[in-house]
């Protein structure tokens, strides 16, 4: 929920669940989630890290190939 609001600059969220199977006063559950800015800053520092580590697989997988093929 708090990507979303990142990716959607939104400061909250509702967080909304629904079971017809519960009795009717506990069918229905909202809450409401608030922005949480130092969270986001660590999820995109997360992002960030995993994003690098994929392109240096690709491009130790790319160096493979190519060393392969010759």
């Amino acid at each position: 929920m708090l990507w979303q609001m990142r990716c959607v600059d939104r400061q909250w969220c509702d967080y909304v669940s629904f079971d017809p199977r519960l009795p009717q006063h506990l069918q229905l559950f909202v809450k409401r989630v608030e922005r949480d800015d130092v969270a986001i800053a660590e999820l995109e520092a997360k992002v960030a890290e995993f994003l690098t580590e994929v392109e240096c697989e690709i491009e130790e997988l790319n160096r493979r190939f190519s060393d392969d093929a010759e």
